[in-house]
């Protein structure tokens, strides 16, 4: 994270495993702590995590709202930004080569119907 301009640069992405529960899915944490290592080892430091939505576009879940907010607590108690990506790599209602990326930060504001942050 640039302080100065104000910008945060993704230099390198770190791949970790998922435990899949049919329904949804978690970073496996053993992956995510080596992810972390590495990252650090390389003189980086964490930034954000990304995932995939394979099948449906890349709209946070509420699911991903509630993980993006602990990961935003967590990493980010230093004063810096901390981003959350989805990609949908492919639709077949939408054939083309390019893939759709969302980036997500929750806000401080609650949104008191579902009972979240608001992204």
């Amino acid at each position: 994270f640039h302080r100065d301009p104000g910008a945060l640069e993704v230099a390198s992405a770190e791949p970790c495993n998922s435990l899949s529960t049919g329904m949804q899915c978690e970073m496996d944490p053993v992956s995510q702590t080596q992810a972390s290592e590495a990252l650090s080892q390389a003189g980086y430091s964490v930034v954000g995590w990304y995932h995939s939505h394979p099948t449906f576009a890349p709209n946070p879940s509420v699911r991903d709202i509630e993980t993006q907010t602990k990961f935003q607590e967590w990493f980010a108690q230093g004063g810096c930004p901390f981003i959350g990506i989805i990609v949908n790599p492919y639709s077949s209602a939408r054939i083309s080569p390019l893939s759709r990326v969302t980036c997500l930060t929750i806000s401080s504001e609650w949104e008191h119907i579902r009972k979240y942050n608001i992204p």
